[in-house]
């Protein structure tokens, strides 16, 4: 549970580490090839997505770093997927309420993320229910498929449950409208719209039978509408990090705000748009609206 620069929370909590979708513009990636001790420690339990190794590890252990110091190597297998069990009892030693960013540095909701190891992660975040947990995932498809999650053994509809969806343009948005799923969950749901690398029609995701306009929680086809639940809540940022980062335009940013603003739907912006946006920000959170 460690304090955080990412504006939207307060902390980040990371009991599983590593992620396979291979986005190019990654940062997680980029702090596990820095802090990698490649110490390669024995192995409590291995298993496989495919061809690539999956790790659990109960026990902390640690590396040397290069000013000769004893470190906890949080990355020993780099980015390979890692179920680090040794943090599940962090959340209890915070005391005070926080907004905790689950995964930071992994997708806890990605194919290769077994239900035993989410069984054991929402176990934790029952065992202290004063925080607000915060989940963002690429791959949507998998939050009703997980029998932990939405058959009933865990409650979904608390209001210290936030489930995000992580898109960078229209054709990603679709995609992952696409499964139908994100769509209906009925607890809080979000937007993370980082890196903005395009412009994107919240009003219009052509789904084929269906447009779905996402910011008023309306669908349509040849043959009926249907509501669904809208998102309470988007957050904007731009890609950093890199010398051929896509720059979004202010346009881009002021229709997904316009979008949002006519549905109620609160906006969050990073430190990444202000020179782009100017200041101040938009800052709001959907709890404090």
């Amino acid at each position: 549970m460690n304090k955080t620069d990412i504006e939207w929370c307060d902390r980040t909590w990371n009991p599983v580490t590593g992620c396979l979708h291979g986005c190019e513009y990654c940062y997680a990636r980029g702090i596990a090839r820095r802090f990698d001790g490649k110490t390669q420690p024995s192995i409590d339990y291995c298993d496989t997505f495919g061809d690539e190794p999956l790790y659990e590890l109960y026990e902390k252990v640690y590396r040397t770093t290069k000013k000769g110091k004893t470190a906890v190597d949080i990355f020993p297998w780099g980015f390979s997927p890692t179920f680090h069990g040794y943090r599940l009892d962090a959340p209890q030693k915070i005391k005070n309420p926080q907004n905790v960013f689950v995964g930071s540095d992994a997708d806890v909701f990605g194919e290769w993320v077994s239900e035993e190891w989410l069984k054991q992660v929402f176990a934790a975040c029952e065992a202290a229910p004063w925080h607000r947990y915060l989940f963002l995932t690429k791959n949507p498809i998998k939050l009703p498929l997980s029998s932990y999650l939405f058959n009933g053994i865990f409650d979904k509809h608390k209001p210290n449950y936030w489930f995000g969806m992580s898109v960078t343009n229209q054709k990603s948005l679709q995609n992952a409208l696409d499964f139908k799923h994100f769509i209906n969950i009925n607890g809080s749901t979000f937007l993370s719209i980082e890196p903005l690398h395009e412009p994107i029609d919240l009003t219009r995701i052509d789904l084929g039978d269906v447009i779905c306009n996402l910011a008023k929680g309306v669908s349509s086809s040849l043959f009926h509408g249907q509501r669904m639940p809208k998102p309470k809540w988007v957050i904007i940022g731009a890609e950093t990090g890199s010398k051929n980062c896509i720059v979004p335009k202010r346009e881009w940013i002021e229709r997904i705000v316009n979008d949002c603003k006519t549905s109620e739907i609160a906006v969050f912006m990073k430190d990444s748009l202000t020179d782009i946006w100017g200041e101040p920000l938009l800052r709001e959170f959907p709890w404090e609206v």
